[in-house]
C-alpha cells in the first residue's frame, strides 16, 4: 500500500494529470542512481570503479525505461538501494546502531511498496545470519535487526496470505472456465515457457541490464564482438571473486539466483520484464566488483578503465535506441523528451 499513499500525497499537491502522476516515479528513479553511488563508495576504494556503478545505475536501460510507470516501481527500488547501502555500511562498521535500524526500515518499507522484493530480502538476512558468525557480527544487534523488520511486516502478512488465497481461487476458476463451452476463453491455454527458454530470456535480461540492450544490426559488428568478449571477460573475473571469497560478489550472486527461482515458482507461466526489474539495480555491481578484481591483475589492469568506460558507452548507445523509438502508447513519448 506505501506507493499508493505516497502518490496520493504528490497528486494532491501536483494534481492527477497523467504527467503529474508518471512524474512521482520519474523522480523517485533520480534517487536510486544517487545511492548506488553511495553504496559504491563504501564498497570500493578506487573512486573510477564508484563513478562506474553510480553511471551504469544512471543510464540503465531498464530503469529508464520503466521510471514513467504509473507503478510501484521505483519506489521499491528506492527502498531497495537503501536497504543495500546500509547492509554494506552494516558490514563495514558493524558497531553502528543507526545503519542496522536503517536495513531493517528500509527492508520493510519496500516490503510494503512490493511484494517481490522480498524475494531479495530474504537472501540479505540468509547473508547477514551466516557472516554473523563468520565475521562475528554483534548477535545482540543483528537479533534486534531481525526482530525489528519482523514487527514492522508482521501486521500485514495476514492480508497478504489472504490475497495469495484469493488469486489461487482466480487461477482456478479460469482454469475451469477454459473447460466450459459456455464461457469466453474455452479452450484457452496459457503460454508456458519451457525452463530453456527462460533461461535464456533471463540471460539476456541480466546482460541488456549490465551492458544495455544495444545490438547492431549486422551480424559481423566489430562493436557486437568487443561487447561479447567483455561478457565473458567479466564472467571470468565474477568467478574468480566467488572463489577468492568476496563477500559482496556472494550476496549478489546468492540474491540473483534466489531471486530468479522465487519468481520462476510464482510467475512461471511466462517471462515478463518487468518482474526482474529490481536486478537492474544489482547488476551493475558485479561489474564493477569485475573491475576491481581486474586491476588486481597485472595482464588486465591497464585495461580495466577502458573496459568500463566501453560498457557506459554501450549503455549510452541503448537509451539513445530507446529515445528514438516510436510508441504506440502516446504517454512514452515522454520517453523521448
Amino acid at each position: 500500500p506505501l506507493y499508493y499513499l505516497f502518490l496520493k500525497s504528490w497528486a494532491t499537491v501536483f494534481g492527477y494529470s497523467p504527467y503529474s502522476l508518471r512524474a512521482f516515479s520519474l523522480v523517485l528513479s533520480c534517487l536510486v542512481p544517487l545511492f548506488s553511488f553511495l553504496t559504491a563508495k563504501t564498497i570500493f576504494t578506487d573512486k573510477w570503479n564508484t563513478l562506474l556503478c553510480f553511471l551504469l545505475v544512471l543510464f540503465s536501460t531498464q530503469l529508464f525505461y520503466y521510471s514513467l510507470e504509473v507503478r510501484a516501481y521505483m519506489l521499491p527500488l528506492v527502498f531497495l538501494s537503501i536497504f543495500f547501502y546500509s547492509y554494506v555500511k552494516l558490514l563495514r562498521s558493524p558497531d553502528h546502531n543507526l545503519f542496522y535500524v536503517l536495513f531493517s526500515f528500509a527492508g520493510a518499507c519496500s516490503f510494503f511498496s512490493h511484494y517481490f522484493t522480498l524475494f531479495i530480502i530474504l537472501p540479505f538476512f540468509i547473508h547477514l545470519l551466516v557472516f554473523t558468525f563468520i565475521d562475528k557480527l554483534p548477535v545482540k544487534k543483528v537479533a534486534i535487526s531481525v526482530v525489528l523488520f519482523s514487527i514492522l511486516t508482521a501486521p500485514w502478512l495476514p492480508v497478504l496470505l489472504q490475497q495469495w488465497n484469493l488469486r489461487n481461487r482466480v487461477s482456478f476458476a479460469m482454469a475451469s472456465a477454459r473447460q466450459n463451452p459456455e464461457t469466453l476463453n474455452y479452450g484457452f491455454s496459457s503460454r508456458i515457457n519451457s525452463i530453456p527458454n527462460y533461461l535464456i530470456q533471463i540471460s539476456r535480461y541480466l546482460q541488456n541490464s549490465a551492458f544495455g540492450s544495444y545490438s547492431p544490426i549486422g551480424d559481423h559488428s566489430v562493436f557486437k564482438w568487443i561487447i561479447w568478449t567483455l561478457k565473458l571477460l567479466f564472467l571470468g573475473f565474477i568467478i574468480l571473486a566467488l572463489i577468492r571469497g568476496d563477500r559482496i560478489a556472494l550476496l549478489l550472486a546468492v540474491v540473483t539466483a534466489a531471486y530468479l527461482i522465487f519468481v520462476f515458482i510464482t510467475r512461471k507461466t511466462l517471462f515478463v520484464p518487468r518482474y526482474f526489474l529490481f536486478l537492474s539495480f544489482f547488476v551493475p555491481f558485479f561489474i564493477g566488483i569485475a573491475i576491481h578484481h581486474m586491476r588486481s591483475n597485472i595482464l588486465v589492469r591497464n585495461f580495466s578503465l577502458g573496459i568500463g568506460f566501453l560498457i557506459v558507452v554501450s549503455s549510452g548507445i541503448s537509451n539513445i535506441r530507446v529515445s528514438n523509438a516510436v510508441y504506440c502508447k502516446q504517454y512514452m513519448t515522454t520517453v523521448q523528451f
